[in-house]
């Protein structure tokens, strides 16, 4: 299992439960795991302005959303990471360095990637972006890794609170 991956067994169908149960107990155990969520944005955000991704560009074009637009999300089988921010209306960056791009258009012109990374040279080999720390969102690896520890203790939380208040031990 990937290290960033935390899998709880019959996470639906405990959320399932509780909103059959309570809707209000489920609309806070939904608070809480976006809250837990925080623990991971905040982790990415910090890794995120380390990397200077919170600066202008060399066009001036500033790439500050992508720390300012990333959130957490609990949804009813996951909790994930929401990078909203675009550019021109197209997500933003897109495949850039961490791509498997093989040209970067602009203007109608299109031009070979020559200054690729290692991690974008290996997401070549690769193929996919499906491999943990490639692809569009590649930045938010680093910090997702850093915090997996902090965010399980606070979702394990989040699910002991309200179990305990559903009644159930």
């Amino acid at each position: 299992m990937p290290a960033d991956l935390i899998v709880f067994p019959e996470f639906q169908k405990f959320r399932k439960a509780i909103k059959d149960l309570d809707k209000d107990l489920s609309s806070e155990l939904t608070k809480n795991l976006k809250t837990a969520g925080k623990v991971v944005a905040e982790a990415v955000k910090d890794e995120a302005r380390a990397k200077a991704l919170d600066k202008p560009g060399l066009s001036g074009r500033g790439t500050g959303d992508l720390v300012k637009k990333i959130v957490p999300q609990a949804k009813m089988d996951e909790v994930v990471l929401k990078e909203k921010a675009n550019r021109d209306g197209f997500p933003y960056p897109a495949i850039y360095e961490f791509g498997g791009a093989e040209l970067r258009g602009t203007h109608g012109q299109y031009r070979a990637v020559r200054s690729r990374t290692t991690q974008g040279a290996n997401l070549k080999s690769f193929g996919t972006s499906l491999a943990a720390g490639y692809g569009p969102r590649a930045f938010m690896y680093p910090g997702v890794v850093k915090s997996i520890d902090k965010f399980q203790e606070q979702m394990l939380l989040a699910m002991e609170q309200a179990a305990t208040k559903a009644g159930w031990k």
